[in-house]
């Protein structure tokens, strides 16, 4: 009666499942905001992006150019063993029945399989069977239990059948071949089973009890790229490979031993896929990697059977061996003067807490071999490892704690706790092996897939997988921390960032990608600003806001909104007018929108930052100044640089500043001038030094090309004018030169002294000039001796060089030389000297015989 019961329970299997699809239960997506879905995601497109490059680099396009895979991404300088039979479906959307367990601004991504997880959870509780044992993930996921049944669902989480084989034990071991139309299936008890895994009914294609050791259990059942090539591992220790024939319809196998078992008990194979990488110099090589408790080995079984390598390792500890390949890019040196780059399959073998790592590549004789790259040591014993792209690692301790591993320096990126998952541990179930070993052993409940870990729990299926870059900025943004996202960002943008999942093509295009993502992301944090409007916001993220906008060059995200959010706020706006200060101040930017200029340099003014205030008139574009201000705030606080700028870059006027501050020149009654005339009368000498030979001041760089002839003609006519624009009547005449010439004659004789030896410089203004000075020192009250000794000694020096001009009257050089050597002067006799040496080189004495006694008489 038990037994008809039983058997109508398992007729109605199929209804009852269907029933419990959960998955698939309909949801009012109205009452839980849920978002419309056109097309919903396979479990394949959920968890992997099949556009997703593993960091990659410029050259990966070279490599793929000169491979011709039409497969190989070309953002992507690494292929997952996984990757090459993956479908390349959308991930934009993720469905509703995903649950995120892990920190959305980690790295690492702990994903739930909720529709999977369900069903196996009440198959396995409603006919009896047993605790999984086995999870095979792919294209399909295939799970076994401990009283031999298999559940099949497709890319959707649909159960699609299942097999119970009685008398067999728990499913030990599974995989499906390349495109997934076969499933292999080992037991506890050695039964191999071959289901045809495309049909949606159970399709049993071959059963095999005696195709590898008699009695002992199936530990690892693995496709190779032929889909009639299997690979087993039983726990005798041997590794068998299983070649399956079909003749007249009558299916068949072949079972040759690899390994025997006697000679040390292989306890982990994995065979290294090619599958699409069609034009790969490898493919065409079946190689498979063993491992035993003290050796790694490497053999090609295909096209015949060659060892590659057989190193031995050794370990204080009891723990298993672990095997997991990757395809990486290497670059080796040829020459020291050249490099080269290959796409090698790498193996990374794993025993107690450290990883090694062997690279197969093709020898000079076109034959393969294998050499040792590195190994790196962590600090824990490693119970499951899989790569999760070529620099990363994903390792798993006895703890159930996961951790992300660079492989280039073997540091801990990332870990997690796997809390509550009741990892399934297989150990139980190998009856007549080692006990001592696999006390901790998860062969069949843990393995990687297209840079995924999955992991199957008692009650749950589990997936670990590297956020996309895109996703973890994401991840930020939505819980707000805008802060932490574009520091991220940066870090990507900079190539900083570690395990950056996602990123595609070349460097110039990765760079503008991750940069508009950035910008983005300021935009957010400035709108998250503005609609909060809270001061305290403000001031953590204005800074951050401006240091992001300006690496970026895009600083008219700073205006517009921000500054409308800020303005009304004196906190904040005093916190942005600093930042936009400082900004400036470095010259990051020179453009800002007017208004914001009008309030800036009102706070300037206003805090008696005046140093500030002028560079910023400096350094702002012309287009940005409000004239009538900035000439306002220049004048009220004696910024004379400023004023300068803004008359000759706003109005192309370079004779204002002239006419405005030369009449400033002015000297205390007892004839010194006060440190800021010093200034001033300084400033003034350099700019008409730029003016006369074309180099604009004090902005950096040249006058503009078509105003420089009219500047430097107007500069001469104005400083040789007979009188000031606001002359009074008793106004000497050329108030101008004497004025500079009383301020500093030395510099002022320089001035025209450079300007006199540009090419440009007319030889009529030369003359011109020479004649004004020759008659100032004739008819001069304000000029000291010295002072017209040396303008004396510039006249005759530059009538050397142009015999037209006027030769000073005789008479007057006696007088100015009777005043220098006179002893009743009360000008310092060092200012006198200067000038008399001054006439001695220009020659105005003729080598006089008397030079030597005149000097000695006048103490000089």
């Amino acid at each position: 009666m038990e037994a008809h019961q039983k058997d109508q329970e398992k007729q109605s299997l199929m209804n009852i499942l269907e029933s419990l699809d959960l998955g698939s239960t309909e949801i009012d997506d109205t009452e839980f905001n849920i978002p419309k879905v056109n097309d919903i995601p396979t479990v394949e497109s959920i968890l992997n992006d099949g556009d997703v490059s593993l960091l990659s680099e410029d050259d990966v396009t070279v490599y793929q150019s000169k491979l011709k895979v039409p497969w190989y991404d070309s953002g992507a300088d690494s292929a997952s063993l996984g990757s090459s039979s993956s479908n390349h479906m959308n991930t934009e959307q993720l469905p509703k029945f995903l649950n995120l367990k892990s920190d959305p601004g980690r790295i690492l991504r702990h994903t739930i399989l909720k529709p999977v997880s369900n069903q196996m959870y009440s198959f396995c509780e409603r006919f009896d069977a047993g605790q999984p044992s086995a999870i095979k993930f792919s294209l399909l996921i295939a799970i076994g239990t401990s009283k031999g049944f298999i559940i099949l669902f497709d890319s959707l989480q649909t159960f699609q059948w299942y097999h119970e084989a009685e008398n067999c034990g728990a499913v030990s071991a599974m995989d499906f071949n390349h495109d997934c139309s076969r499933l292999i299936v080992g037991y506890i008890n050695g039964t191999i089973i071959v289901f045809d895994s495309s049909s949606t009914s159970c399709k049993t294609l071959r059963v095999m009890n005696d195709s590898h050791t008699p009695g002992t259990t199936v530990l690892h059942i693995k496709y190779s790229d032929l889909s009639n090539l299997a690979i087993v591992n039983n726990s005798a220790g041997s590794v068998f490979e299983l070649n399956f024939k079909r003749n007249f319809g009558i299916r068949s196998v072949e079972s040759k031993c690899l390994f025997s078992g006697g000679r040390g008990k292989v306890c982990c194979i994995e065979p290294l896929l090619f599958n699409q990488l069609t034009s790969h110099p490898m493919n065409g090589y079946v190689i498979i990697a063993m491992a035993t408790l003290s050796k790694v080995i490497i053999v090609t079984i295909r096209p015949n059977t060659e060892l590659l390598l057989s190193n031995n390792i050794t370990s204080s500890r009891p723990c298993l061996p672990l095997l997991s390949w990757q395809f990486v890019i290497i670059q080796f040196n040829k020459t020291s003067n050249s490099s080269h780059r290959i796409m090698d399959p790498v193996l990374a073998f794993t025993r107690d807490d450290t990883v090694y790592f062997y690279q197969v590549n093709i020898n000079d004789q076109d034959g393969l071999c294998c050499c040792i790259l590195q190994k790196i040591k962590l600090s824990y014993t490693i119970l499951a490892c899989s790569w999760m792209n070529a620099r990363t690692l994903l390792t798993m301790d006895s703890s159930d704690k996961v951790y992300l591993v660079d492989v280039r320096v073997g540091d801990e990126m990332e870990q997690s706790d796997l809390l509550n998952i009741s990892l399934v541990y297989t150990s139980n179930y190998y009856n007549g092996t080692d006990i001592h070993y696999l006390d901790k052993c998860c062969y069949s409940s843990v393995h990687g897939y297209n840079s995924q870990l999955v992991l199957l729990g008692k009650k749950s299926v589990h997936i670990i997988s590297i956020r996309s870059w895109i996703e973890r900025l994401d991840s930020l943004t939505d819980k707000k921390l805008f802060s932490d996202a574009l520091q991220l960002g940066v870090d990507f943008l900079e190539e900083r960032g570690k395990a950056v999942l996602g990123l595609r093509g070349t460097r110039a295009h990765r760079h503008k990608i991750v940069k508009d993502k950035v910008i983005n992301i300021v935009a957010l944090y400035i709108d998250s600003m503005v609609d909060t409007n809270n001061p305290l916001n403000y001031k953590e993220g204005i800074p951050i806001v401006f240091d992001i906008s300006v690496h970026l060059q895009k600083t008219s995200l700073l205006f517009n909104r921000l500054w409308d959010g800020v303005e009304l706020i004196e906190s904040s706006c005093k916190i942005y007018l600093e930042c936009l200060k400082n900004y400036l101040l470095e010259g990051q930017f020179d453009e800002v929108p007017t208004i914001i200029v009008q309030k800036l340099f009102a706070y300037l003014s206003h805090t008696n930052q005046l140093e500030e205030l002028e560079k910023c008139i400096l350094n702002v574009k012309v287009e940005c100044l409000d004239i009538e201000q900035s000439l306002n705030l220049s004048r009220a606080h004696a910024l004379y640089d400023g004023l300068i700028s803004i008359w000759t870059r706003a109005l192309e006027d370079y004779l204002a500043p002239l006419q405005e501050l030369i009449p400033k020149i002015v000297t205390l009654p007892n004839g010194e001038y006060i440190d800021n005339i010093m200034k001033l009368g300084n400033k003034i000498l350099i700019y008409l030094s730029g003016c006369l030979l074309g180099i604009a001041y004090p902005n950096r760089g040249y006058i503009p090309l078509h105003l420089q002839d009219t500047v430097r003609n107007n500069i001469v006519q104005f400083l040789c004018s007979h009188h000031s624009i606001k002359a009074n009547d008793d106004e000497d005449i050329y108030p101008y030169l004497r004025i500079l010439l009383k301020f500093n004659t030395t510099e002022f004789l320089n001035v025209f002294s450079m300007a006199f030896s540009d090419c440009r410089f007319m030889s009529q203004q030369k003359q011109r000039i020479c004649c004004i000075l020759t008659s100032l020192i004739t008819n001069s009250k304000d000029l000291k001796s010295n002072q017209l000794g040396l303008v004396y000694a510039f006249i005759v020096r530059w009538q050397q060089e142009d015999g037209n001009f006027m030769k000073p009257d005789k008479h007057v050089f006696e007088t100015i030389t009777s005043m220098l050597i006179s002893t009743e002067q009360t000008i310092p006799i060092e200012d006198r000297e200067k000038a008399f040496i001054q006439l001695i080189r220009s020659g105005a004495f003729d080598n006089s015989p008397d030079l030597l006694q005149i000097a000695e008489e006048a103490k000089l």
